[in-house]
């Protein structure tokens, strides 16, 4: 039964989830063990401690993408956009009014929400490279904006995004008077805030909302024919995309201290996209499998030169040999013994009936 069947079939029979309850109860798992493990790591290295923060947040990045990568069928190459608008933001507020984190939060989704609503209300009448094309050049703009500092020499200012140097120097943030300044800290508060935000993507894949978009990316026009504003619901789904994404760069720029042109630039993007293919593109927890994967890998590659050379022979060999993914591969050698096990139940009742001359 295709999703479309199961959109359509109004019995109230159980469909498949992303993440069945398995899957949820491993991904609960991971993140108990990831804020038991925050004091061990702190203590042995603590590298590793903002090594780790890398990959949740972009573990956070490559599934917001996936939402609309994967699940919608939208090859965006645009979604550095949001991430370095959430970074900018970030930049602006802390370095302005306030720390405070839900203020600051709170602004750079709104921020980010709304570049999404305009890159997405001008693309999604595309399709295909088309699609991915503007998409990547409403990012590019904004990289060469920010990269120029075209809003300094418009009004005549010192700097606002500080050119190719960025904003340096943006603080940690702080919540009803604890500050969240030290790399220990900040590992809790984006082991939080990245929990809170996979949880509320696991939910909308597992809306009716979920289901909608992956009919529009199996059979886009049966869904139109059938009285779904398509536009509409692609709209939504890359604005709620790029809402998280933009969450994912307001937790970036104060892990890493600045503000940069690069958040916006499309390898940013790119790196995104690599995430989910060797994760697993249209299951969520493939893309987080996918960031660990690469973030880790590409802090080994870079104590070498053309690291991403070697970034790039690992894509093709995974895209050749696990064309589904991490996530492909485990769900496969997983799936394998119960399919033995089922085909070896339906043996055992066929010779039974056999035994006692029951041919039905």
């Amino acid at each position: 039964m295709t999703v479309l069947d199961r959109l359509l079939d109004r019995s109230g029979a159980r469909t498949d989830e992303v993440l069945g309850r398995r899957g949820r109860v491993a991904l609960v798992l991971v993140f108990c063990g990831l804020a038991v493990a925050g004091p061990v790591i702190d203590v042995i290295a603590t590298f590793w401690l903002h090594v780790l923060t890398r990959v949740m947040i972009f573990a956070l990045f490559a599934i917001s993408l996936d939402l609309v990568f994967g699940y919608t069928g939208l090859p965006s190459f645009g979604h550095a956009a949001m991430f370095g608008v959430g970074g900018y933001t970030v930049a602006f507020v802390t370095l302005g009014p306030t720390q405070n984190l839900l203020v600051t939060i709170a602004t750079a989704a709104l921020a980010s929400a709304t570049v999404a609503l305009l890159i997405g209300w001008l693309s999604v009448r595309g399709t295909g490279l088309f699609f991915a094309f503007l998409t990547l050049a409403f990012a590019q703009v904004l990289y060469l904006v920010a990269f120029n500092d075209l809003p300094a020499q418009l009004l005549g200012a010192d700097k606002i995004t500080g050119g190719d140097n960025g904003l340096v120097g943006i603080p940690g943030y702080e919540l009803f008077g604890v500050e969240f300044g030290g790399l220990f800290e900040y590992y809790y508060l984006t082991l939080v805030v990245v929990g809170i935000c996979v949880a509320l993507l696991i939910r909308i894949a597992n809306s009716e909302f979920g289901r909608v978009l992956q009919g529009i990316r199996e059979n886009e026009d049966r869904l139109t024919a059938l009285g779904y504003d398509v536009t509409r619901y692609k709209v939504i789904a890359f604005t709620v995309s790029g809402t998280f994404t933009g969450v994912a760069g307001a937790l970036y720029a104060p892990l890493v201290r600045i503000a940069h042109p690069s958040q916006l630039f499309w390898l940013t993007s790119a790196d995104g996209i690599i995430m989910i293919l060797v994760g697993g593109i249209g299951t969520l927890w493939g893309p987080m499998v996918g960031a660990a994967f690469i973030t880790v890998f590409e802090e080994f590659a870079t104590v070498v030169g053309n690291w991403h050379l070697y970034l790039g022979v690992l894509f093709v060999t995974m895209v050749i040999f696990l064309p589904g993914g991490i996530a492909g591969a485990i769900s496969t050698v997983a799936r394998s013994p119960r399919e033995a096990l089922s085909n070896a139940r339906r043996a055992g009742r066929r010779y039974v009936r056999r035994v006692r001359g029951d041919r039905h």
